[in-house]
């Protein structure tokens, strides 16, 4: 799970420079959406490890 985690992070912010260097990503709605479900449960679990 720490791994998927990480992939996921390390995904996200590939995606983000190549958008901010004018690559064409070929990011969707639908991978927008995802990243968004997968950070809300990062943050979560960051949430957790803060005992916030």
């Amino acid at each position: 799970m720490a791994q998927e985690r990480k992939d996921t992070v390390d995904s996200l912010i590939n995606t983000r420079n190549g958008i901010a260097h004018g690559d064409d990503t070929g990011i969707t709605f639908a991978h927008v959406s995802d990243y968004r479900d997968r950070v809300f449960e990062i943050v979560d679990k960051i949430h957790d490890l803060a005992g916030v």
